[in-house]
C-alpha cells in the first residue's frame, strides 16, 4: 500500500505543528526586515529627542506651573518696573516738597529781613525826628525852639501871652496852641516835651507840654516866689528865683 508523505516544506504539515504546539520556524530575512524597521524607530526618536521635539510636554507644563505657582520671568520683570516708576515718583515727589520748602524759607526770611530793615529805618527816622537837641529859650530875648519841621515860640495875642507853633519856613502862619496864664519867662524842650516857665501873682508854674492833636498842658510844679532865670543841666531844669536861690527839678526822660 502506497504511503502519502509530507515534506518539511508542506504548508500544511507545518500548520499541523503550529496547532500541535511545536513552533513554527522563522524567515530569517522577516527578521532581519524586523529588527530594522525597530532599530530605525530607536534612531527616529533619538533624532526627536536631540532636536528638542520630545520636550513641547516639559515645556507646556513650565509654562503652566509658571502662571499657577511662582512668578514667571514675565511677570517678575512687569512687577520689577511698577516698583521702579512707584520709587522715581516718591523721589520725584520728595525733592518737589524739598525745594518748595527750601525756596520758601527763603522767601519768607527775605520777606521779613525787607520788614525788620524797613521798620528800623522808619523807627530810626522817627527817633530822629522825636530827638531833637535840648534847648533852652528865653521869652524877653525873642527866642525860639526848632523842633524837627516844627518852632515853638511865645507870642503876645494883645491880652494876654499863647505859646504858639510855626510849620515850615519863618515866612509860615503861626498857630496858637494854648494860653499862658501870668507873665512868660521862658521854655525848655527835653527829650521831646516841653516846659513852660511863668509868673503869677500867686508864684511861680512849670507847665509840661507834649505836642499833638488835642493834647493840653500839665501842670508840672507850682511853687512860691519868682523865676527871673531858667537853664538846663542834663535831664535837670534849674530855676534861677528873684531872690538869688536856684531850685532843681528832675525832669523825666521818655523812656523811664
Amino acid at each position: 500500500m502506497a504511503q502519502h508523505l509530507r515534506t518539511e516544506s508542506d504548508p500544511r504539515g507545518a500548520g499541523a505543528r503550529a496547532e500541535g504546539g511545536v513552533r513554527p520556524l522563522i524567515n530569517a530575512a522577516e527578521a532581519a526586515h524586523r529588527a530594522a524597521r525597530s532599530h530605525a524607530g530607536d534612531l527616529d526618536r533619538a533624532r526627536r529627542e536631540a532636536a528638542g521635539v520630545g520636550q513641547a510636554g516639559v515645556a507646556s507644563t513650565g509654562l503652566r506651573a509658571g502662571r499657577d505657582g511662582a512668578a514667571s520671568p514675565v511677570a517678575r520683570d512687569g512687577r520689577g518696573r511698577r516698583a521702579l516708576t512707584i520709587l522715581s515718583v516718591l523721589i520725584g515727589c520728595a525733592l518737589a516738597a524739598a525745594v518748595l520748602f527750601v525756596g520758601g524759607r527763603a522767601l519768607v526770611a527775605v520777606l521779613l529781613d525787607d520788614g525788620a530793615t524797613g521798620g528800623e529805618a522808619a523807627a530810626g527816622a522817627s527817633a530822629g525826628e522825636a530827638a531833637a537837641p535840648d534847648g533852652v529859650a528865653r521869652f524877653d530875648a525873642g527866642e525860639e525852639i526848632a523842633d524837627g519841621s516844627s518852632t515853638y515860640l511865645i507870642i503876645s495875642d494883645g491880652d494876654g501871652y499863647v505859646f504858639a507853633r510855626r510849620q515850615g519856613t519863618e515866612d509860615a502862619a503861626v498857630a496858637a496852641l494854648f494860653e499862658i496864664p501870668g507873665t512868660p519867662v521862658g521854655f525848655a524842650l527835653h527829650d521831646g516835651v516841653l516846659y513852660i516857665v511863668s509868673n503869677s501873682a500867686d508864684g511861680c508854674l512849670v507847665q509840661s507840654y507834649l505836642y499833638g492833636d488835642g493834647s493840653l498842658p500839665g501842670d508840672f510844679y507850682e511853687g512860691s516866689g519868682n523865676v527871673v532865670d531858667l537853664a538846663l543841666d542834663g535831664s535837670d531844669l534849674v530855676l534861677t528865683m528873684a531872690d538869688g536861690r536856684d531850685y532843681t527839678l528832675v525832669l523825666p526822660d521818655a523812656g523811664a
